[in-house]
């Protein structure tokens, strides 16, 4: 299968983001009775919500009862827990275990597979919106907001 620039510059971008590693990466996170949704990544201990605000694009700060819920669910948790703020229509938040998250815009083959996890169609389509959603935060942090003008 054959990718098209703007989806070839959006994958690099995507790789480039998963190698350095930082404190916010774009996931695949599975919520149970859900199919899994592009999420964006926060761990807070080394990324205060105080610091949540670099440019571009300003990132929402999760409410204060979103962060009070993680403390609690941390204590019962065997498992370290990760704050994932969703590209669904809503922007919802949960605490979600590494378990429940799979790499994002790495693999053009997972992706595609998560994409289709769904058998309503419905659903599909909102997780389609959800991943052009998160490609063009990938172009926002990756490009300054555009892929370059020989990949659009």
């Amino acid at each position: 299968m054959k990718y098209n620039a703007k989806e070839t510059f959006f994958y690099k971008v995507a790789q480039r983001m998963q190698d350095h590693g930082g404190p916010l990466k774009l996931v695949w996170a599975k919520c149970s009775g859900y199919p899994s949704y592009p999420a964006l990544v926060s761990d807070l201990p080394s990324h205060p919500p105080c610091l949540i605000t670099h440019q571009p694009p300003l990132l929402p700060r999760p409410p204060r009862d979103v962060l009070r819920a993680g403390e609690q669910m941390q204590f019962r948790s065997a498992e370290k827990l990760f704050l994932v703020h969703f590209f669904d229509s809503k922007r919802s938040w949960q605490w979600l275990p590494r378990s429940k998250m799979s790499p994002f815009g790495v693999d053009h083959s997972l992706d595609r597979i998560k994409l289709l996890e769904s058998r309503r169609s419905r659903l599909q389509k909102s997780v389609q919106r959800a991943f052009e959603r998160a490609m063009k935060h990938l172009g926002d942090e990756g490009g300054g907001g555009r892929a370059p003008a020989s990949q659009r």
